[in-house]
């Protein structure tokens, strides 16, 4: 029978727990989260993420990292987070990541990261519509995702529940915090021009199921425009006629999807079947560039 042992990512003092944490989230009866005190590490609140894997989860997982060599999820978010903060990217501080594995099964996972001091969300945001901070939050958010995308990284995941948003010291500046980094990894420099459109689009597709419900079609296009201008001065432009296809397009296949599978809306409201891209080409056609 194949030797059960605890694989442990992080430099944190606090991987002496990695065994302890495990056990504390497979008592769950499936993957979650909470903010707790860790025993070692003093009055600090962590969020707790992870729990046990189901049969099909576990072999997946488990032949995914023998025969392709892919850390199991949380680990693979530890080192995302980690690869995004050396980006400088705003992200929970992450602490460590522990899996317990079997053979060709992963049995149980585990992320902690830190508590984002004084961190809101965007969902939260998008239902307020005359919150102070929503168009300098919404104005970064396209300014950050720009700069995710064009150094090569993908979401996956881009919902509005997946984003908060904190101020700087000085309050001059509203930052967003990326969350729940798993589904995807960078992907090499030399693939980066040739899948941007595709990265681009999915992720925005996703994130406009929570934008057409509660934004203007002037934020929505204000949003998308400002994005466009801010991966073009990267040097990475896209036709805006080519993205605005592409992300409508990923938009319906999620509204599908949702329509399918309503336990994913996760009691939210499904969003408008109909919606389309704003207009997003400059007076002449070409790039956008106001």
């Amino acid at each position: 029978m194949a030797r059960e042992r605890v694989v442990v990512v992080g430099d944190s003092p606090l991987v002496e727990r990695a065994e302890a944490l495990l056990r504390h989230v497979e008592a769950r009866e499936r993957d979650g989260g909470e903010f707790m005190r860790i025993e070692g590490g003093g009055s600090a609140e962590y969020y707790v993420k992870g729990g046990p894997l189901r049969r099909r989860s576990a072999r997946r997982h488990g032949f995914a990292r023998l025969l392709l060599r892919r850390p199991p999820p949380r680990l693979r978010e530890y080192r995302n987070l980690v690869l995004l903060r050396a980006r400088a990217f705003s992200t929970p501080e992450p602490i460590l990541a522990a899996a317990r594995v079997r053979g060709a099964s992963v049995l149980s996972q585990v992320l902690v990261t830190a508590r984002v001091p004084d961190a809101a969300g965007y969902e939260a945001l998008l239902s307020s519509p005359h919150a102070p901070d929503r168009r300098l939050a919404l104005a970064t958010l396209a300014d950050t995702l720009a700069r995710f995308h064009s150094v090569g990284f993908e979401h996956g995941d881009l919902y509005a529940r997946n984003l908060l948003y904190s101020r700087t010291h000085d309050g001059a500046r509203v930052v967003p915090v990326i969350l729940d980094m798993w589904r995807r990894s960078p992907v090499p420099s030399w693939r980066r021009k040739r899948t941007l459109l595709r990265r681009a689009s999915h992720d925005l597709g996703l994130l406009c199921t929570d934008l057409a419900p509660t934004t203007s079609p002037a934020e929505q296009r204000a949003f998308l425009r400002r994005y466009l201008r801010r991966l073009d001065e990267l040097g990475d432009e896209l036709v805006p006629f080519l993205f605005a296809h592409e992300v409508e397009e990923a938009y319906r296949r999620e509204v599908r999807r949702l329509t399918e599978h309503p336990e994913r809306r996760r009691g939210r409201p499904l969003p408008p079947p109909g919606w389309t891209v704003p207009e997003l080409d400059g007076a002449d056609g070409g790039r956008v560039n106001s």
